[in-house]
């Protein structure tokens, strides 16, 4: 393996271990009757998993606690839904292979997850994974892996940033 394919496989398990926003959402079921269940959300820059609030999970092995995910790509999206009928603060996040109807507590709830949300697609556009990869090589690696573990901006680039959300 190159250097800098183990550089890009270093960063890659960095940040995939690390969520960049972990916190409970009410999530609309997909079978009939459509129920709204409350779920533990952890969003990463690749995929965004969901478990039932409380559990105890040690990922990769999967407990039965875990309820599934949605793989994020730079063709996903995310979308507020403001005239929903039977609930508030509704948005939407439609993925190469699901949509996940998901609603916050407030608006602002709402607002951060999706701005989160956004940031987490942007990551999988390959400007953004050259911007980290050019950090990395450029011996960055440690100073991010220390910004990412105390969950603040993390500095890619000239006036490129990767804010880190926890809840």
């Amino acid at each position: 393996m190159s250097t800098d394919q183990q550089c890009l496989h270093c960063l890659h398990i960095m940040t995939e271990s690390m969520p960049l926003k972990v916190g409970l959402l009410a999530k609309r079921g997909s079978n009939f009757p459509h129920r709204w269940q409350e779920r533990e959300f952890r969003l990463h820059t690749s995929k965004i998993e969901y478990y039932v609030p409380g559990a105890q999970h040690s990922h990769p092995v999967r407990s039965a606690e875990y309820k599934g995910e949605c793989l994020i790509s730079h063709e996903s999206r995310c979308d507020a839904i403001n005239d929903f009928p039977e609930k508030s603060f509704v948005f939407k996040l439609v993925t190469a292979s699901k949509q996940l109807l998901l609603t916050g507590r407030s608006e602002e709830e709402r607002s951060e997850w999706m701005d989160v949300i956004g940031i987490a697609i942007k990551a999988n556009c390959s400007s953004a994974a050259s911007l980290l990869h050019e950090a990395c090589r450029e011996g960055n690696f440690e100073a991010v892996r220390a910004q990412l573990q105390e969950k603040v901006d993390v500095q890619v680039g000239d006036n490129v940033s990767w804010p880190i959300f926890m809840s």
